[in-house]
């Protein structure tokens, strides 16, 4: 089987962090206090962003995919990637959700896979093409979500990239679709109700438009200084069944696996300040059509942002 780079500007838009469910979050269970017991402070986790008060996001990712991992020679590829990111919060509407829009203003990419090799620097024009990632650039979208959990409701702009980068119409819009499955994952984590330390929630999704897996998520309250507060999240990685998938591509992954986070969040306005994580993924990539094929595939992922 030749080796490719895998599709990397989809690839690239991936958080491995849960994505909006309509299944609703499981607080862990809590003891109340007694009388005589002191209650411990708690915290309202949501956002509260003041209009126009933009801020930039840098994020910085890696990824090592190996395929036939088992051969004694085995095809490795790895990407790395920065993209940069302003995010401008309007009002909240009569609807009480949040817009935001958000613009791709830098995007740097280099890869290889042993035999093929991409750079790609949007500030640098002798660089490029850069495998799909220079259609990120200046792209716009407009997106409202809920302030009290950060779900994502509806998306604009994903459809006019995604035309961009196929050259042909997305009338099935896949393009909102993905960056809906991306955003969410940034944003849908904070718990409905306040919180005090150590508390536990879960939240349940999928990334079908892409890996074809489901995610069980679960963020604790690890800690609280000041305007800060920190939250570990823990996630566990299984394939999406086929019967699920609806459309099934010529093309497609069955993996499982795990992901971990460490999320530095502002308190006073429930956004995100830093954010690291990692993910490991195994199973087979799938090619249907005839017999179908499949080979062993192992995916690592380390992740930046701030």
């Amino acid at each position: 089987m030749k080796k490719r780079f895998l599709p990397l500007l989809m690839l690239a838009l991936v958080s491995f962090a849960c994505e909006p469910s309509s299944e609703a979050e499981t607080p862990a269970e809590t003891q109340a206090p007694t009388p005589d017991e002191p209650q411990e402070p708690t915290y309202a986790l949501n956002l509260n962003l003041v209009p126009d008060a933009s801020w930039s996001v840098k994020e910085k990712r890696t990824e090592v995919t190996t395929l036939n991992p088992d051969a004694a020679t085995p095809a490795v590829s790895k990407v790395s990637t920065v993209i940069t990111r302003k995010f401008n919060p309007q009002a909240v509407d009569k609807e009480q959700m949040l817009p935001i829009n958000i613009s791709y203003v830098g995007v740097y990419g280099e890869g290889s896979d042993g035999e093929n090799k991409f750079l790609y620097d949007s500030n640098d024009p002798n660089t490029g093409p850069g495998n799909g990632l220079e259609h990120l650039l200046d792209t716009r979208l407009e997106v409202r979500l809920f302030p009290s959990t950060g779900q994502v409701v509806d998306i604009v702009g994903g459809k006019d990239m995604m035309e961009r980068t196929t050259g042909q119409p997305d009338d099935a819009g896949r393009g909102d679709e993905l960056f809906r499955q991306q955003l969410g994952a940034e944003f849908n984590f904070l718990p409905e109700d306040a919180v005090t330390i150590g508390t536990s929630w879960t939240r349940t999704g999928r990334f079908a438009s892409t890996y074809n897996v489901k995610y069980t998520s679960t963020y604790t309250l690890s800690s609280v200084e000041g305007d800060r507060a920190v939250i570990d999240q823990a996630t566990e990685i299984t394939p999406i069944p086929t019967d699920e998938l609806g459309e099934v591509l010529p093309v497609r992954y069955d993996l499982s696996g795990s992901a971990s986070a460490k999320i530095t969040l502002e308190l006073s306005s429930g956004r995100v300040l830093q954010r690291e994580s990692s993910s490991v993924m195994e199973g087979e990539l799938v090619i249907e059509g005839g017999e179908n094929q499949a080979v062993k595939i192992e995916i690592e992922r380390y992740a930046e942002s701030k």
